[in-house]
């Protein structure tokens, strides 16, 4: 993998903003898309997630410089495009309703590498 800019306070942040904005946008259509009541609380229960991972971070609460802080916040960004194509999808994928809550679990991974390194 080639070596990339380490990503700052406010790119870590702008990671959970966006998981948090595309939960919380396409809530409709993801509950649209659902075929169970286990479905629609799966797709209700991310979004409480994904809310309060945002609202409760702050920029200041993910500085941090390790490479597993840059896995952490490269796989939350690559799940988060997953799931945004699994949206794009003409007929969603049987797996979208794992990738949606893999976005958000992948997100709280950031936030959990960021603290471990804090904790040293």
């Amino acid at each position: 993998m080639p070596p990339t800019t380490p990503s700052t306070p406010n790119d870590r942040l702008a990671v959970l903003q966006s998981n948090y904005n595309q939960a919380h946008d396409s809530e409709p259509s993801d509950l649209a898309a659902t075929k169970s009541v286990q479905e629609v609380a799966a797709v209700q229960l991310n979004l409480a997630q994904a809310r309060a991972l945002f609202f409760n971070t702050v920029a200041a609460d993910l500085e941090g410089d390790d490479q597993s802080i840059e896995d952490a916040c490269s796989a939350a960004k690559t799940a988060q495009q997953k799931i945004a194509d699994d949206r794009d999808a003409v007929q969603r994928p049987i797996a979208w309703l794992n990738d949606l809550t893999g976005a958000t679990s992948a997100a709280q991974n950031l936030v959990v590498a960021i603290q471990n390194v804090k904790s040293g």
